[in-house]
């Protein structure tokens, strides 16, 4: 007895079906796998940066990251060649101590102070009643 074209359709459907819960499945193990590999990969923080790269992660430059290490606020790690290295753990312990931009007084100019000091002078002067 010939097959109808219905049963022959529903077989290889349920086949097709069949195969890609196995190639889901076979995904599923090679995302866990490549997971584990970059788990293993994965490149640990490092111990000390460059004066530049702490000028960045304290945001300042590289003469302020220079005081600090004079004053005894950072530390110094082994150089690297001729690059002086500093700390991870003393560039984070003295990134909580630091005030933040809301916390800092604004920086006047020069310009700015002049300015402030003409307009106290002008505001001091006695008012005279004209003509």
């Amino acid at each position: 007895m010939p097959r109808r074209i219905g049963e022959v359709l529903s077989q290889q459907k349920a086949e097709e079906i069949a195969l890609l819960l196995e190639l889901r499945e076979e995904v599923r193990h090679l995302r866990a796998a490549v997971a584990e590999l970059k788990r293993q990969l994965a490149v640990p923080d490092p111990i000390a940066l460059s004066v530049e790269e702490a000028a960045t992660r304290l945001g300042c430059g590289r003469t302020q990251v220079f005081k600090y290490l004079k004053e005894g606020q950072l530390r110094r790690a082994s150089k690297l060649g001729r690059r002086v290295m500093v700390t991870v753990e003393s560039i984070e312990a003295l990134s909580i101590h630091q005030p933040t931009q809301e916390q800092k007084r604004p920086m006047r100019n020069r310009s700015q102070r002049k300015a402030t000091g003409l307009r106290t002078a002008i505001l001091a002067l006695p008012l005279t009643g004209g003509a």
